[in-house]
């Protein structure tokens, strides 16, 4: 079987006005190590067509028709079929510029010396106007854990991982998840991690769509509603392997439980009661497991009342100028 270096997994649902820019995209990465893995989930817009139309012509795409499942399936479908080295999930309406031809001539380079790379991104409008840019310094030879507190990720795209290290350790994206997939996945994987890297690069350009599911009103009640479950799957898998509780990893829960208070906030109808009975059970077994963050004085106010909490977050955005 031919060794293939790179294998990129795109979930494909609806896009046809964006796919082609997409595709054209991936075929401008050098190498014809490099596989593309469209997953078709039930599209109804054509966008099926146009994955099948690319891979008459393109030998290194394959693509995976299925019923509409989801993205977090769609992506699974993908990694069960990936024959890479290196994984690299990019969503359908978002594309790569110049910089991921230096992206890929610098991992082909330093392959075997690390298991994470991160790497920066921009914005754009639904008309591919620039919003904004976010880069990333070029960090080698960090310790993980001052990695991860200094160099935080929360954009999963922006990162490769390691097929290795996501069979060994049966990282997949859980069904159903509507909000918060592919933080529970990159999260995870970042457990195992050893040799991470950050390069100063910016190759993916991100769509910001209106209707995309992150922007939809009912993304404050799923992130309140899978939060939780995301936080219990976590915890099964540090005590599961015995991860320890560094430092990192207590910061990226503390920021993720507050983002599920935050969409409480902005959510109508949420039973406040219990989601605070949740939290205090969440904060409960992770105490046990040695991590800190549920001592912190927001976190033990939010156990005693949600409602405080929000009036308290509210005046502390004021005095900050942030709302």
């Amino acid at each position: 079987m031919e060794d293939i270096f790179l294998s990129v997994v795109v979930p494909v649902y609806n896009v046809a006005r964006y796919l082609r820019q997409c595709i054209d995209s991936l075929m401008l990465l050098p190498g014809g190590d490099i596989e593309v893995i469209l997953v078709d989930d039930g599209s109804t817009d054509g966008s099926g067509a146009i994955c099948d139309e690319y891979a008459v012509r393109e030998p290194r795409l394959r693509v995976v028709h299925q019923a509409n499942k989801g993205v977090a399936v769609a992506r699974n479908a993908a990694m069960d079929i990936a024959r890479g080295r290196w994984l690299w999930f990019v969503d359908s309406d978002d594309w790569l510029d110049d910089d991921a031809t230096d992206l890929v001539g610098t991992m082909r380079k330093a392959d075997a010396e690390i298991d994470f790379v991160q790497f920066g991104h921009r914005r754009t409008d639904e008309v591919d106007m620039p919003l904004s840019e976010t880069r990333t310094k070029t960090v080698v030879g960090m310790e993980r854990n001052a990695f991860f507190l200094n160099h935080p990720l929360y954009n999963h795209c922006c990162a490769w991982y390691r097929r290795d290290i996501v069979e060994a350790h049966s990282l997949r994206m859980t069904e159903g998840v509507r909000i918060g997939e592919d933080m529970e996945m990159l999260y995870a994987y970042e457990m195992y991690v050893r040799r991470p890297v950050s390069i100063d690069l910016v190759p993916y350009i991100y769509r910001q769509r209106r209707q995309s599911a992150i922007h939809s009103a009912e993304a404050w009640q799923q992130g309140v509603d899978d939060g939780p479950g995301i936080m219990t799957r976590w915890l099964e898998r540090i005590r599961g392997d015995g991860i320890e509780p560094e430092p990192w990893l207590d910061m990226r829960l503390l920021r993720f439980v507050k983002g599920i208070i935050y969409s409480a906030r902005l959510a109508e109808g949420i039973d406040l009661k219990s989601l605070r009975r949740e939290l205090r059970r969440l904060m409960s077994e992770y105490r046990a497991a040695g991590f800190h963050w549920p001592n912190n004085p927001r976190m033990r106010l939010a156990s005693r009342s949600l409602r405080l909490y929000f009036l308290f977050n509210k005046i502390y955005l004021r005095l900050r100028g942030m709302e």
